[in-house]
């Protein structure tokens, strides 16, 4: 079996809200890129590394006997002592479990520099103690090279993939457990290049991209478990570029649109409710909410209208209780109530609590004749 598996190593991510009676009104954020990130329960393909726990080559534990091997390897000796392999002469060491089976066996140069750190060269074997394989790594003078395989206790291939020179290169693959692939992926000498797939343990296809010397470029699509469409955008040189769709993942349903220009939101943004009832339309520039902005409940009722300025409330700001009653009304200036600000209750009656003068986004006293106003009185100078 040793035999056999040397032979394989030597291989080639604000507006204002209507609230309940007697609590401040809250303005939520203005939503960010982040929220077109969709589906994230923790399935993740496996890594390029060994499974979770798993210990990196070159650091033996303490319970390891780890030392050079006593006998010559089949890859050749020299007058000095030690093995040759590719013409430099190295030491052979193994590692074992509790158990005394073989745990791992790999070579170090033997003339490294004074307190240097021994540099792996030549074939690297491990085993779980159960004897199945467990990865053959091969090392080039401290780097990988060529071929890299590892398996899971099962037996069944967990990845492979080629190195150059210590760097990723050509396509690289996982798989589960139960065989099914987890990950395509190209690579050019350490940097993602070409297409970029991922799938489910189910078997359905989870992301598709494409990758340009390390940078994301061109379509890109996210799937859900069932294999419904839930994002589709398009990016150019690492940057998200042109429209962006996001989808609900049981119905396919259009969930939100819009723009990206420099990875940046741009122009119109709209969001929907499941049923197709519109949740949000605002506008964008470089980025930051400009200009109106206006939201609606689940079952159609207006919820708000904000103007905004590069980002910030600018301008006259409305919100609505669920009943369709007016809950206030007032001008933000760079994201902060300034002058009247008016409040009513869902009853329709004046909110004497937050009813006032503003400065600065605080309260410096009541409107004049607050105590005699109404729903029909604003209390705003000039309505």
């Amino acid at each position: 079996m040793l035999l056999a598996v040397l032979a394989v190593a030597c291989g080639p991510e604000s507006g204002v809200a209507p609230v309940g009676e007697g609590r401040e009104p809250v303005r939520p954020a203005a939503p960010g890129p982040q929220e077109m990130v969709v589906d994230s329960d923790g399935d993740l393909p496996v890594t390029d590394s060994g499974e979770a726990g798993s210990q990196a080559p070159g650091a033996p534990s303490a319970q390891e006997n780890t030392a050079p091997a006593a006998a010559r390897s089949d890859a050749g000796g020299d007058a000095r002592g030690g093995d040759v392999i590719d013409g430099v002469r190295v030491e052979v060491r193994e590692e074992y479990f509790p158990s005394g089976r073989p745990r791992r066996r790999f070579s170090v140069l033997a003339d490294g520099e004074d307190g240097a750190l021994p540099r792996e060269h030549g074939p690297d074997l491990a085993w779980f103690e159960s004897t199945q394989q467990r990865w053959v790594i091969n090392w080039r003078q401290g780097r990988r090279e060529g071929l890299e395989r590892r398996w899971y206790k099962s037996g069944n291939l967990r990845s492979e993939g080629d190195y150059v020179n210590g760097d990723k290169d050509g396509l690289w693959r996982q798989w589960s457990d139960g065989g099914q692939p987890r990950s395509e992926r190209g690579w050019k000498l350490g940097l993602a290049h070409g297409p970029f797939v991922e799938w489910y343990r189910s078997g359905e296809k989870r992301t598709e991209s494409e990758f340009s010397e390390g940078l994301q470029t061109g379509l890109h699509r996210q799937y859900g478990r069932t294999g419904l469409l839930l994002l589709e955008e398009t990016w150019d040189a690492g940057e998200r570029l042109g429209p962006v769709r996001a989808f609900f993942p049981e119905s396919e349903q259009l969930k939100a649109r819009g723009m990206y220009q420099a990875d940046l939101r741009v122009g119109p943004w709209e969001e929907f409710a499941e049923d197709g009832q519109l949740l949000m339309r605002a506008s964008y520039e470089l980025g930051k909410l400009h200009g109106l902005e206006e939201r609606w409940s689940p079952a159609g009722s207006l919820v708000s209208r904000i103007e905004y300025s590069a980002g910030l409330a600018q301008g006259l700001t409305e919100g609505w209780h669920e009943n369709g009653q007016l809950q206030q009304r007032g001008y933000m200036v760079a994201g902060r109530r300034e002058g009247p600000w008016t409040y009513w209750k869902a009853a329709g009656t004046l909110d004497l609590t937050f009813s006032g003068i503003y400065a600065d986004d605080r309260r410096q006293g009541a409107l004049e004749g607050q105590a005699e106003a109404g729903n029909g009185d604003s209390g705003l100078a000039g309505d």
